[in-house]
């Protein structure tokens, strides 16, 4: 006889949460089966006598809670070589060791210690010949959570000063390697203020050449400075005289007595042609420059002030001129800002060329 099939009938098989959900609704069945049967166990300490109704309802109860808790462990037996991760705490649970542990609410500690030196919660990896990536992690994951992990400390009500959100040291160990150092900020981007996202005050980034940035300013990427690296942050950097301006080679032609130009200080040029021979010779980031202006062919008398290109009016004079046809230099140092433009006043009763070149800048 050939078996015949029932095409209405169908077999699901259980999902790994659901043989989650069932092992570890058994786990508490058998915690709680254990219990009761302890607390039956206690009758046994009485005198031999004729057994009551009382204690023959006890017996048969506990027999049958035995079977049941043998069919429970069996069911667990079974269940488990099903799934391929340990079982895992739900709210409520205490947290389980070795394995995954879950929950939908925040774990709190709250603790208290009258050792000196200590901590509420300690974490140490034993020795092992295999390399460990840290004693205690924490990653942020998933679209609602930002930070790995997160340290601060309260005002004290007592005396004792307050303590620090984060502490990082090294311990040294008789007959060990020496650490190699307190804190290791990994290398994250190339240059934090070219980096697409928002940034705010206060954060610290390691960029993949080796220096350290510190953003001061809210914003898209924000505003950075760079306190560590191959170049020391707020340091001049001189250089050969660069030429990054000349209104004789532009279309815009001398400057008059009211006007105001933007100009841009990124590029160096050839002093005889006026063209680009130097693409970003004044890098990205610089904060300051140290210049030298001149003027020719002037007419008139007049004066020229140069300022970063947010300034929308005259505050200062740079170099001034008193008679046509005169050419004068003076030499200074101005503020920078990102566009590595600068704005050019024009001022008094005539007009002039004028060139711009660049000796030196400041990180």
């Amino acid at each position: 006889m050939e078996p015949t099939t029932d095409p209405t009938r169908t077999t699901t098989e259980p999902t790994t949460e659901q043989l989650l959900a069932l092992l570890v609704e058994q786990r508490r069945e058998i915690e709680s089966l254990r219990r009761r049967v302890d607390g039956f166990d206690e009758h046994r300490d009485v005198p031999d006598r004729a057994p009551t109704a009382a204690a023959t309802e006890i017996s048969s109860s506990r027999r049958k809670m035995l079977q049941r808790l043998g069919a429970t462990a069996a069911g667990a037996a079974i269940a488990a070589p099903l799934i391929a991760r340990p079982v895992a705490a739900a709210d409520g649970d205490a947290l389980v060791a070795g394995a995954q542990n879950s929950a939908t609410e925040a774990t709190l500690l709250f603790g208290g210690t009258t050792q000196p030196n200590t901590s509420v919660l300690s974490v140490a990896d034993e020795p092992k010949e295999i390399d460990i990536e840290a004693a205690i992690g924490g990653f942020a994951t998933g679209s609602d959570v930002y930070n790995g992990v997160v340290g601060h400390t309260e005002t004290s009500t007592t005396s004792v000063e307050s303590g620090h959100a984060l502490v990082a040291y090294p311990q040294t160990v008789p007959g060990k390697q020496a650490p190699r150092s307190n804190i290791w900020v990994r290398p994250l981007l190339d240059d934090p203020r070219s980096d697409t996202k928002e940034h705010t005050p206060g954060e610290l980034v390691a960029d993949t050449n080796g220096e350290l940035w510190y953003c001061v300013d809210r914003g898209t990427p924000g505003e950075w400075r760079r306190i560590s690296g191959f170049r020391t942050a707020g340091a001049f950097v001189p250089i050969a005289p660069t030429r990054v301006y000349d209104s004789r080679f532009t279309a815009e032609g001398p400057i008059r007595s009211g006007d105001q130009r933007l100009v841009s200080i990124a590029d160096a040029r050839d002093v005889r042609t006026g063209t680009v021979i130097d693409v970003g010779a004044i890098p990205v980031g610089v904060t300051a420059v140290a210049y030298n202006l001149a003027v020719t062919n002037t007419t008139g008398s007049g004066f020229l002030f140069i300022a970063p290109s947010g300034v929308a009016e005259v505050t200062a004079a740079s170099l001034n001129w008193g008679v046509a046809d005169e050419s004068v230099n003076n030499g200074s140092t101005v503020k920078v800002d990102g566009d590595r433009l600068q704005r050019v006043f024009c001022g008094g009763n005539g007009s002039a060329d004028f060139i711009l070149d660049i000796v030196g800048y400041y990180e």
